[in-house]
Order: C-alpha cells, then sequence, then structure tokens
C-alpha cells in the first residue's frame, strides 16, 4: 500500500514542478522580449545616427570599416578590385583607433546619441511645419482668390437677370429685348475695358517704383551709404515686435476658432434635440386626438348604452308587474270550486301558454341584461385605462418640454 501511495503523489509533484519551471520560463520570456524591444530601438537610433554622422564625416566611416579597406600587403589584381587601397601608415592608424572604440556604448555615448537624434528629428519637424505652412498659405489665397472670383460671377450673373431677363423682357410677347441685351453687352464690355486700363495704369506706376527703388539701391551700393548696424538693430527689434503681434493675434484667433466650433458643435446637438422634441410632440399631439376621439366614442357608447339598459330595466319591471299579476288571479281561479266562474274567468285572464312564452321572455331579457352589463363595465374600463394613457402623455409631454428648455438653458 505505501508503495502505491508513493506511485500515485510522485506525478503530482512532477506536475506541480513543470507548472512551475513553465511559469518561470513565461516570466525569462518576457523579460526577455522587453529586453529585444529596447535593444531593437537602440539599434534603430545608432542606425540613423550612423547614416547622418557617416554622410557628415567620411574618416568616420573609415575607422569604423577599415576592414574593407585594402590591406597594404596585398595588391588589387589578387583581391577585390573594388577595394580601396591606402597608405600602410594610415591602415595602421585606422585599426589602433577601431580597437580603442569601445564595443558597449556608455550612457553619457546614449546621450549623445540620442541627443543628436532629437535634434535630426526637431530640425526635420521644423523643415516640415514651414513646408506645410508655406503650402497652406498658397491655398489660402487660392481659395481666397476663388472665393472673389465667384462672388464677382454672382453679380454679374444677378446683374444679367435683373438687367436683361427680367427687366429685358417684352411685356406683350414675353420675350427678351434684343437691344437691351447688346446695351447690357456694351456696358460690360466698356467696364472690362476702363478695369483693364486701370490696371494697366497701376502696373505701370508699381514697376516705375520698383526701377526708382532699384535705382536709389544701386546708388546706394555704389556710394557705400549701406545700413549701419544700429539701423539693422533696429529693424531686428521691430520685426520682433511685429512677430510678437502676429503669434497674439495668431493665439486670439486660434480661441476665437475653439469658441465658434463649440458654439456651432451646441448649435447643432440643440437643433436635433429640437428636432427630435417636435416630433415627439407631433406622435404625442397625434395620439392624444386620436385618445380624444377614442373616449369620445367610448362615452358615446356608453350612454347609448345606459340609456338601452334603462329601458330594458322598465321593460322588464313592466313584465315583471304583468307575470305577478297573472301569478295572483290564476291562484284565485284554482282557488274557486265553480266551474262557471272558472269558465268566466279564463276568459279574461291569459293562458298557460302565454305566460310560458312571457316567463322565456323574461329570461331572455335577463341574459340580454347581463350581456349590456358586460359590456357597460368592458366600456368603462376601457375609459378608464383610455383617461390614465391620456393623463400619461401629458405628463410625458410636460416632461419633454421641461428637457428642451433644460437644454436651452445651459
Amino acid at each position: 500500500m505505501d508503495s502505491l501511495s508513493s506511485h500515485f503523489v510522485a506525478p503530482s509533484l512532477l506536475l506541480s514542478n513543470y507548472n512551475e519551471e513553465i511559469e518561470d520560463l513565461k516570466v525569462q520570456l518576457k523579460e526577455l522580449d522587453k529586453e529585444v524591444e529596447i535593444l531593437t530601438t537602440e539599434n534603430e537610433i545608432f542606425e540613423t545616427y550612423y547614416n547622418t554622422k557617416s554622410a557628415n564625416d567620411p574618416q568616420f566611416v573609415e575607422i569604423i570599416e577599415c576592414e574593407e579597406l585594402l590591406s597594404p600587403v596585398a595588391s588589387p589584381t589578387n583581391g577585390n578590385p573594388n577595394m580601396k587601397v591606402v597608405n600602410k601608415k594610415y591602415y595602421q592608424q585606422l585599426l589602433r583607433k577601431k580597437k580603442t572604440l569601445p564595443t558597449a556604448l556608455q550612457s553619457d555615448q546614449k546621450c549623445h546619441v540620442l541627443n543628436f537624434t532629437l535634434e535630426n528629428l526637431q530640425k526635420q519637424a521644423e523643415e516640415s511645419i514651414t513646408k506645410s505652412e508655406k503650402y497652406v498659405n498658397t491655398i489660402r489665397a487660392c481659395l481666397e482668390e476663388t472665393d472673389l472670383r465667384i462672388k464677382e460671377l454672382k453679380r454679374d450673373a444677378y446683374e444679367f437677370k435683373r438687367d436683361v431677363v427680367v427687366g429685358g423682357e417684352n411685356v406683350r410677347t414675353g420675350k427678351t429685348i434684343a437691344e437691351k441685351a447688346l446695351k447690357y453687352m456694351e456696358e460690360t464690355l466698356k467696364s472690362k475695358d476702363a478695369l483693364m486700363e486701370k490696371m494697366r495704369l497701376k502696373n505701370a506706376t508699381v514697376k516705375g517704383h520698383i526701377m526708382k527703388a532699384e535705382h536709389q539701391l544701386n546708388q546706394k551700393e555704389e556710394m557705400g551709404d549701406m545700413l549701419h548696424y544700429i539701423d539693422f538693430h533696429q529693424l531686428q527689434i521691430e520685426n520682433k515686435q511685429y512677430v510678437m503681434k502676429i503669434e497674439e493675434l495668431n493665439t486670439e484667433l486660434k480661441k476665437l476658432k475653439q469658441t465658434t466650433a463649440k458654439t456651432l458643435k451646441a448649435l447643432s446637438e440643440v437643433k436635433i434635440d429640437l428636432d427630435t422634441c417636435t416630433k415627439a410632440s407631433d406622435t404625442l399631439a397625434k395620439e392624444i386626438s386620436n385618445r380624444q376621439e377614442q373616449y369620445r366614442r367610448i362615452t358615446d357608447d356608453t350612454n347609448r348604452i345606459r340609456s338601452d339598459l334603462d329601458k330594458e330595466r322598465k321593460k322588464n319591471k313592466f313584465l315583471k308587474s304583468t307575470v305577478d299579476t297573472s301569478n295572483s288571479n290564476q291562484n284565485e281561479a284554482e282557488g274557486s270550486g265553480d266551474n262557471k266562474d272558472g269558465e268566466k274567468n279564463s276568459g279574461g285572464m291569459p293562458q298557460i301558454l302565454d305566460y310560458v312564452a312571457q316567463k322565456a321572455q323574461v329570461y331572455e331579457l335577463n341574459d340580454i341584461i347581463k350581456n349590456w352589463k358586460k359590456k357597460v363595465e368592458l366600456a368603462e374600463y376601457g375609459v378608464k385605462k383610455a383617461s390614465k394613457e391620456l393623463k400619461l402623455s401629458q405628463l410625458q409631454n410636460q416632461q419633454g418640454g421641461v428637457h428642451f428648455s433644460n437644454n436651452q438653458h445651459s
């Protein structure tokens, strides 16, 4: 038995040890993955540093890749013809420098590499920002030009419609008058010619100013009357002041754009809420009208049923009274012993078959009364349910109006 228990315990212990080893290996694997990720990022950064450094400093490449240089003992015919022939002393100097180079980077060297790559990335980002700003400015200028052109075209189309299409229409025939169309075309051509002449004169004056400024600049260069250091320094100060003003205006413009975006977003949300509330109010109004119509019909049915019920009750009372009188007369007829009196009484009183028929009619009327009572109860229940639903719909409508007013205030 002891040997059997030992046989049963040993696999469980082995399984637990195996699971612990697997967990330890998983932890080690995660740590190794992290180390590999760190090393890959470091290698990528060092590769970018090496590429930029090799492009700027070729001697740096010769020191690191000196094994690829041709040894002074070998000849270019025996070796690779693409290899570079160097001097013996220079080759030995490169080898000594390479031996002195560290195989692993220290913390300060890593910081130097990181700072170098960070500066390059910042330069690239600044260059991309300047390029994007130039593109944005050109696109903005094109958009402004297109907007002005669209406004001019709209104005021309409006004037053409006003003067030719509507104003030049003949009242009798309904066709446009050719003289007015020709007159409009001549006036537009004259205005365009005047504008062209004005722009030509303006261009000539601007060219004259440019030539004058270039002549003055040439004279100053010839005479040596250039800007002094103080004037240049003053211009730099004014430039800085203008740049600061431009930055302040840009910040204000950004704030205004953000506020306009927020207001447009709030306006769109309020419009959506307004649409939902109007749809809900329309549906509720339709439902209220339907419920009111249903309530009116139910009230009419209940009034009609009550009137019918009163009529049937009166008929029932009348039939009961007739049955009671017939029963009393029949009892009196049975109590009397004379046949003659019986014959006389039988001639004036109803027969037994009439009594049975009236009794059956009474039962039928009772059944009808019960049915009408059930109908009245169902109608009253429907009226109560409709009134409750109407009250609930009115409360929901009021709550929807309060919610909409709260959204407007917020």
